[in-house]
């Protein structure tokens, strides 16, 4: 399932690393007991540091997802339940699937999934941050969920394991969209299912003073 992000190579989940090339970076399980709802998490990325995130970290996360959600429920007379529901809608979620999510942030996609899906499906949530993953891992117990610190540009997964790559909101934020989406592609399987996207405004609604209200509220 998962491969060293350098020599692409087999790994597993309780290896301290790749065992294949002494020079290749260290899959390291967080020095935190497993719990019984799932494993512990896996480190591939060394640079999660809240600095090289700029402003992309717990307490600011939290307030820019309260403002800004509040802000567009009201405007657009929903509720976060209905949004995810429209996001997912499509997708033929069915038992013993494998579903990634890639910039799981503070895990909003995963709750929604866990309601509306079997407990024979594994997810796998990605993230670059290792405040937001230790923040998902703290409030969301399931088993069959397992957390990784990665870079969504390059993926510590095998080709062709995933039923479903998803992700929402972020892929701006992400260094090379362009190859994020490819990776995306590469780790899904040859009938699986890739959907991503993000906030944003339709091009007959630019350069209207709606538009203008809309990009002033969030760039």
């Amino acid at each position: 399932m998962y491969q060293c992000i350098k020599c692409k190579k087999k790994i597993f989940e309780n290896s301290k690393n790749c065992q294949i090339q002494k020079n290749c970076p260290l899959p390291i399980l967080k020095i935190k007991k497993k719990r019984e709802t799932g494993g512990g998490i896996l480190i591939f990325s060394k640079n999660n540091k809240k600095a090289s995130l700029k402003n992309y970290n717990v307490n600011n996360i939290k307030i820019f997802y309260k403002n800004y959600l509040n802000w567009l429920f009201k405007t657009f007379k929903t509720n976060n339940s209905f949004l995810r529901k429209q996001i997912f809608e499509g997708i033929n979620l069915k038992k013993k699937q494998k579903i990634l999510i890639t910039g799981c942030g503070l895990g909003h996609d995963i709750i929604y999934l866990i309601k509306n899906i079997n407990n024979s499906t594994k997810i796998y949530a990605q993230d670059y941050s290792k405040d937001l993953i230790n923040e998902c891992y703290k409030k969301i117990k399931r088993k069959k969920l397992y957390f990784n610190i990665s870079n969504a540009m390059n993926l510590p997964f095998k080709d062709n394991v995933f039923d479903v790559v998803f992700h929402f909101e972020g892929i701006n934020l992400f260094g090379s969209i362009k190859k994020s989406i490819l990776e995306m592609h590469r780790v899904a399987k040859n009938n699986g299912i890739i959907r991503f996207g993000d906030e944003g405004v339709g091009s007959w609604l630019r350069k209207t003073e709606n538009s203008d209200m809309v990009i002033n509220n969030n760039a």
